[in-house]
C-alpha cells in the first residue's frame, strides 16, 4: 500500500501519518510506504482539486491517495 500525499502540504502529510500508522498497527503485514514509488504531486484527480482549492486562498482542501496492490485483493 501506498499513501500519496503532497510532500509540500504539512496538512496532507499529518493525515496521511496518521492513516500510515493506524494500518501499519493494524496490518503489520503489510508493506506501508509513503510516496512510493510516485511523488505525491504528479497530474491526478488530487492534484486538480488541490489547484482549483488553493489552501492559501481557501484552506480547506486536503487530498491525498491511498493505493492498494491488487494482489491483497485476493489474499
Amino acid at each position: 500500500m501506498s499513501s500519496l500525499p503532497d510532500p509540500s502540504r504539512p496538512a496532507e502529510c499529518k493525515i496521511a501519518d496518521i492513516i500510515v500508522a493506524e494500518i501499519r498497527a493494524r496490518y503489520p503485514q503489510y508493506n506501508v510506504r509513503r510516496n512510493y514509488p510516485y511523488q505525491g504531486k504528479t497530474d491526478g484527480l488530487c492534484t486538480s482539486l488541490r489547484k482549483k482549492f488553493d489552501p492559501h486562498k481557501t484552506g480547506r482542501y486536503v487530498g491525498f491517495e491511498i493505493e492498494i496492490n491488487q494482489k491483497l485483493l485476493s489474499e
